[in-house]
């Protein structure tokens, strides 16, 4: 049966959200299966790169480049208009390659873009060739992480599409149902940032145990455009699936007026991310694998250079009788919607809206209330 799905917008979607721990968990999958050349480079500088990979879009990070929303999908399905699953899959697939050919189909079917995803990979992917020719190890590093934030946006279904109203769940007659009401608009509105965050981090160590590539997967990539497309494709054919499990936990939970099921609360988001566990794995290894490929052929292109590491910083401060100076302890920042807990001064705390933010004393506390460090600023080793 085909998944009810409605339209958001008239053909503009904004992406479902930042997902540092997806973008941590591709990194960390990715760098064991580059060539084994280059592979020792990556697995040095590996949390300087989970870094970019991480925060390296945000503002005011170090290396910040500016991007715009757009960059962060490309809404494959936009010629179906709010058609069944079949149709707007068919869409996905004949959806035009060329940049001309996509901004042309765009204009007739919208008056907002569709995005840019595939294309800001392929110019990343020079970027990062040329930052290998030149012997570049900041840039690499920088550039490497920045190809595998856009390869994980690629790789998560909701990031393919308009039809952002997955809890099709009976609570509606069907799609564009002019009766829904706003509550509910907004609770769909909001499915898939639950799913590409707040589900990710529920199984967050789970998917970091099972995902291992080894390096024998590993290839160059004769055209990172169409294969970039391929993984988008793989992607928007997810979405069914989704709605489906979606559907399932809506009908587990009873009633159309479940304050849990509006509110995405722990039980609701636990038992979906039980059911989409497959799914979030098979997408976060085709982005990992992808972003080794990537970055591999854009060593090639570039010389296959061997590189150095970049300059660590110095040895701590020590004061005058020979001590090293304590750094001081930062707060300790989470959001209502996750299980990571951040330093104050991370630049994944800059996201967390003021209502959702929560404070923790000490690691012990954080931990103590279900918890894990994050992996980009690492409050855990505070002091040490």
């Amino acid at each position: 049966m085909n998944a009810v799905l409605i339209i958001l917008g008239s053909g503009s979607a904004a992406p479902a959200g930042e997902c540092p721990a997806a973008y941590e968990i591709v990194t960390s999958a990715a760098l064991p299966v580059l060539p084994e050349r280059v592979r020792p480079f990556f697995e040095r500088n590996a949390r300087d790169i989970r870094l970019s990979a991480t925060a390296g879009l945000a503002p005011g990070s170090p290396g910040h480049l500016a991007s715009a929303e757009s960059w962060h999908y490309l809404i494959m399905d936009i010629a179906a208009g709010a058609g069944d699953s079949a149709e707007r899959h068919a869409s996905a697939a004949a959806f035009p390659r060329g940049r001309q050919a996509a901004d042309a189909l765009c204009r007739t079917h919208s008056d907002g873009k569709c995005g840019e995803l595939p294309w800001i990979l392929a110019d990343r992917v020079d970027v990062l060739s040329r930052a290998f020719k030149a012997a570049d190890a900041p840039a690499v590093v920088r550039e490497a992480g920045v190809l595998l934030h856009f390869v994980t946006d690629a790789a998560l279904p909701c990031n393919t599409t308009a039809h952002h109203g997955l809890t099709g769940n009976g609570r509606r007659g069907e799609a564009g149902n002019e009766k829904t009401s706003g509550r509910q608009r907004e609770s769909d509105r909001h499915f898939c940032g639950r799913w590409q965050c707040g589900l990710i981090d529920h199984v967050h160590e789970r998917l970091e145990y099972e995902i291992r590539i080894w390096p024998g997967r590993f290839s160059y990539v004769g055209d990172p455009l169409d294969a970039v497309f391929e993984l988008l494709t793989g992607s928007h054919r997810q979405l069914n699936a989704l709605a489906d499990f979606d559907r399932q936990v809506a009908r587990e939970f009873a009633s159309a007026d479940s304050p849990a099921l509006d509110r995405g609360d722990n039980a609701h988001n636990v038992r979906l991310a039980s059911l989409c566990a497959s799914v979030l794995k098979s997408r976060i290894e085709a982005a990992a694998l992808l972003g080794a490929n990537l970055i591999g052929t854009a060593w090639k292109i570039g010389g296959s250079p061997t590189l150095s590491t970049p300059p660590t910083p110095g040895p701590p401060p020590v004061a005058a009788e020979g001590r090293p100076i304590a750094p001081t302890q930062e707060r300790l920042v989470g959001s209502r919607g996750s299980n990571v807990f951040h330093r104050e001064s991370c630049p994944h705390v800059a996201r967390i809206n003021t209502e959702n933010r929560v404070e923790f004393h000490t690691v012990d506390d954080a931990q103590k209330a279900g918890r894990r460090p994050c992996k980009t600023c690492a409050p855990d080793e505070q002091g040490r």
